[in-house]
C-alpha cells in the first residue's frame, strides 16, 4: 500500500491558474508537433488501430513538460517509465511518491496538470470513495494515451494494464481533480492541492485523491478488495525511457 508523502509546492489555487493560462493562452505562440495518433478501437475487443490525424494538433508550450491543444482541448506532460512489471494501484505519480506502484512518474505538479485541462475547457468534478459507500468519480471523460519522446506514436495507457484474469481496465478515467485541503492540515510552504502531496495524477484503485481517477471503484486496502491490476511487461518500454502523456476528452 502506498505511504503519503509531503512534497514541497507552492499554493495552488485552480482559478487563478486557470484564468493565468486562459489569457496565455489568448496571446502565446504556438509551438507544432507532428505526430501520428494511435487510438483505441472498441474496448470490447481489447485491440487497437492506428490512424493517422487528419489535421495536426497546435501545441502550446505552457511551461517545461507541460503543453496544450485548444483545438483539440487536450493536455500533454512528461514522465519517465518508472515500474514495468508487478503490482499496480496507480498509472502516473509525481517523483519521489508512489514509483513502487505506478508506471510513470512525473516531475510535473498535479496542480499545473489539472489548471492547464481547465484551462482547455474540461470540467473537474471530484474523486471517488469507498469508505462511506462506493461512489464513482465525477468529471469530464478523458482517454490517456502514452508516446515515447521523438516518437509520438500514441497507444492507449489500458493496454499496459491487464488484471488477474486478463482483462484490460475498459471503463474510462474522468478529471476528478484531486481536493483542496486547509491551511491547518498542511506544513506551512506545502501545496493545499492534495495530489500534489499525495503524487495521485493518474489512478487505477481509489484513494480519493486523485487528478485522473479510474471510473470503477476499486478499495486502496487489499483487507476489502484483492489486488486486480499488473503492469502487462512485454508492452511496456524499459524502466528510464521519457513519455509524454496525452491527455484527451473521449468525444475525440
Amino acid at each position: 500500500m502506498a505511504v503519503k508523502m509531503a512534497v514541497p509546492a507552492t499554493t495552488f489555487s485552480s482559478a487563478t491558474w486557470a484564468c493565468g493560462l486562459m489569457l496565455f493562452l489568448c496571446s502565446s505562440g504556438c509551438h507544432q508537433q507532428n505526430a501520428a495518433e494511435r487510438v483505441s478501437a472498441s474496448p470490447e475487443t481489447g485491440t487497437s488501430e492506428v490512424s493517422r490525424v487528419a489535421s495536426v494538433p497546435t501545441w502550446i508550450d505552457l511551461k517545461p513538460g507541460l503543453r496544450c491543444s485548444r483545438a483539440t482541448r487536450s493536455v500533454m506532460f512528461e514522465a519517465e517509465i518508472c515500474l514495468d512489471e508487478g503490482w499496480l494501484e496507480q498509472l502516473v505519480c509525481s517523483v519521489g511518491t508512489r514509483e513502487h506502484e505506478s508506471i510513470m512518474s512525473t516531475t510535473v505538479a498535479a496542480s499545473s496538470i489539472h489548471a492547464a485541462m481547465l484551462a482547455v475547457g474540461l470540467e473537474s468534478g471530484r474523486p471517488g470513495q469507498w469508505v462511506d459507500g462506493f461512489l464513482p468519480p465525477e468529471g469530464s471523460e478523458i482517454e490517456i494515451l502514452v508516446g515515447t519522446s521523438g516518437d509520438l506514436v500514441y497507444v492507449p495507457v489500458r493496454e499496459w494494464v491487464v488484471s488477474t484474469d486478463g482483462r484490460m481496465p475498459l471503463r474510462p478515467w474522468v478529471f476528478a481533480g484531486s481536493r483542496m485541503r486547509s491551511p491547518q492540515e498542511v506544513p506551512e510552504g506545502y501545496s493545499l492541492y492534495e495530489a500534489d502531496t499525495s503524487g495521485s495524477i493518474v489512478g487505477l484503485v481509489t484513494f480519493g485523491d486523485e487528478l485522473l481517477g479510474y471510473q470503477e471503484v476499486i478499495p486502496d486496502q487489499v483487507e476489502v478488495a484483492p489486488e486486480e491490476w499488473k503492469a502487462l511487461t512485454d508492452l511496456i518500454p524499459p524502466v528510464g525511457t521519457k513519455v509524454w502523456v496525452l491527455i484527451r476528452p473521449t468525444e475525440n
